[in-house]
């Protein structure tokens, strides 16, 4: 990879593995989607930067020379990472609208679909991996 790819390489990695992170530490501690749902705004504009990031950089990037390789790994990077972000929002949509109707009892069923969702995009990102 070239090495002005390599920041914006990392950059992308970061905005797949923070959700997913997230989601793992929600998915093993009820607590965690409380400290979450607080701080969800601030989580999402930092993924979005990061999605950012990494589309820019193929506008710059992306005819400089590039391997036909390199533009398809910034390429699946950018698109698991939005559609990871589109399913956190829309998670995070449901929450707050449970909330407001007071159909939630267990912090568990959430941890389970935040879990379920981050693996369908795992999935997801694998069948767009395979594509290419």
């Amino acid at each position: 990879m070239s090495g002005n790819l390599n920041i914006f390489f990392y950059l992308g990695i970061l905005s797949i593995s923070v959700p997913l992170i997230t989601g793992v530490i929600g998915f093993f501690t009820p607590q965690t989607i409380l400290v979450l749902k607080k701080h969800a705004n601030w989580l999402y504009v930092l993924f979005f930067l990061f999605n950012f990031l990494a589309q820019i950089s193929m506008l710059f990037y992306g005819n400089w020379g590039l391997a036909y390789e390199e533009r398809n790994i910034i390429h699946i990077i950018n698109s698991f990472s939005l559609i990871i972000i589109l399913l956190l929002v829309f998670l995070l949509v449901k929450i707050q609208l449970l909330y407001q109707r007071k159909l939630y009892k267990k912090k568990f069923s959430i941890d389970i679909a935040i879990f379920t969702s981050i693996s369908l995009s795992t999935i997801l990102y694998f069948y767009l991996l395979s594509l290419f």
